[in-house]
């Protein structure tokens, strides 16, 4: 795992950017200003549920998937925590038309998360072909207990068509703020999109771990290197959930592979 991935994949957005966005920009030469799109769905998701729903089928005939189980752990607690707000209040906010004040676009709305309520504001400031973006959140955090007032959820800056970009997350902790993920994507199209992401160290239990999750087509992948290194490269098919798990501490490094069942096989042709 390349722990400088920032560094990697900021270059290629830029790149990304500059070959798609061509002359799109936003539109006010109709008169009428065209708000950008928010970030993607995909900017926030991994689809991990085969190692949710599926589990419960375990067996000693499928050590080869459990394994794989217990080591994609870390990237189903990005998905159930640090990402679930921030995916969830950008959907919500949609709903609403922007206001627009010069050159920044400002979301707000009143969204129920969890049986509460939350003020959420997303702006967005055009400079030049990237947008910077803002999510601030109001309301009760259920974790903490404390009331929280315009604290900033995210940050990102994106290409002019947000299908790539880079943000920071932060969550609530202590009175203050402690930034929780920082991640990039790009999105191709609905069936291919690659989000890495990295943990901060000072992050509890899951601080130091760094990876990148990659949909496409057919395939589905996670390469990991968790909190106490040691890399997890975890591959599957999404329309059959076969698939194999390469670890450093696991089946002495080789490829171990399973069936659309689960069950253990020999990796030639999965």
């Amino acid at each position: 795992m390349n722990t400088t991935f920032l560094t990697k994949i900021s270059f290629l957005l830029f790149l990304f950017a500059w070959v798609l966005v061509g002359c799109d920009t936003v539109d006010s030469s109709s008169g009428e200003e065209t708000a950008p799109a928010v970030l993607p769905a995909e900017a926030f998701a991994l689809d991990l549920d085969m190692f949710g729903t599926q589990a419960s089928k375990s067996n000693q005939e499928n050590s080869h998937y459990v394994a794989a189980v217990w080591r994609v752990g870390v990237a189903t607690v990005i998905t159930g925590t640090i990402l679930y707000y921030p995916a969830v209040l950008t959907e919500a906010v949609q709903e609403v038309e922007p206001l627009i004040n010069e050159d920044t676009y400002i979301w707000s709305s009143i969204t129920e998360v969890n049986g509460r309520d939350h003020g959420v504001e997303l702006r967005a400031r055009l400079d030049g072909e990237f947008i910077d973006w803002t999510m601030r959140v109001s309301g009760m955090d259920d974790e903490t207990g404390q009331y929280l007032e315009n604290f900033v959820l995210y940050e990102a800056s994106t290409g002019i068509l947000s299908n790539n970009g880079t943000f920071e997350v932060f969550y609530p902790k202590d009175g203050g703020s402690l930034k929780v993920m920082d991640g990039a994507y790009i999105v191709e199209d609905e069936n291919n999109h690659t989000l890495e992401f990295s943990i901060p160290l000072q992050v509890e239990d899951i601080g130091g771990s760094v990876g990148i999750y990659n949909h496409a087509e057919t395939i589905n992948s996670v390469d990991l290197t968790g909190p106490l290194g040691g890399n997890h490269f975890i591959e599957w098919n999404n329309q059959t959930n076969a698939g194999s798990i390469t670890a450093d501490d696991y089946n002495e490094g080789e490829r171990a592979c399973w069936d659309s069942e689960l069950q253990n096989v020999e990796c030639e042709g999965v």
